[in-house]
């Protein structure tokens, strides 16, 4: 990542919300044009996470991201729409039990996601974010890892618990 860019960005954190967020996008495109267009995957990579001050993960806040490992800090409780769409590179992300929903479309195209881990328990997981196929319906597996058991999701929509063996 381009020094620049990350002096912009510690400059300008505080724009990072909801509200503004893409005007952030907008005005780093204008100020720095160029390694400017995977804004979230580069400001990770400047040691900066976005979702550091935040409550969510905003709608489409590492959309075609080269993001391919994330884990989601313990304050956030919303993962929203098209979050992580056409990620294509991700292939692990970790949820904290924090979470209390995930929009249907938040994984959208993330066909190498095989690896998701839930901090919290499957009754935790289940009872808070009452997962469908929707959610999962792109990645390379519908198994979510939870602290207790592991969780799967048929094609039918059938959730079922498979305990760890320790």
């Amino acid at each position: 990542m381009v020094p620049k860019l990350k002096a912009f960005i510690e400059e300008h954190i505080d724009l990072i919300e909801e509200k503004r967020w893409q005007a952030l996008y907008s005005y780093a495109t204008a100020e720095i044009p160029f390694q400017i267009g995977n804004l979230s995957y580069n400001l990770l990579q400047a040691g900066i996470n976005p979702l550091n001050d935040l409550n969510r993960v905003l709608p489409e806040m590492f959309r075609d991201s080269m993001i391919n490992e994330l884990v989601i800090p313990e304050d956030i409780t919303r993962v929203q729409r098209e979050a992580f769409k056409c990620c294509y590179f991700l292939t692990k992300i970790s949820l904290p039990s924090s979470i209390v929903h995930i929009d249907d479309t938040a994984f959208v195209g993330c066909y190498e996601l095989e690896d998701i881990c839930y901090q919290g328990t499957t009754t935790e997981f289940i009872r808070n974010i009452n997962p469908t196929i929707r959610m999962f319906r792109d990645t390379k597996t519908a198994r979510i890892s939870c602290s207790d058991a592991n969780i799967f999701i048929d094609f039918d929509g059938t959730v079922s618990v498979e305990e760890k063996i320790i």
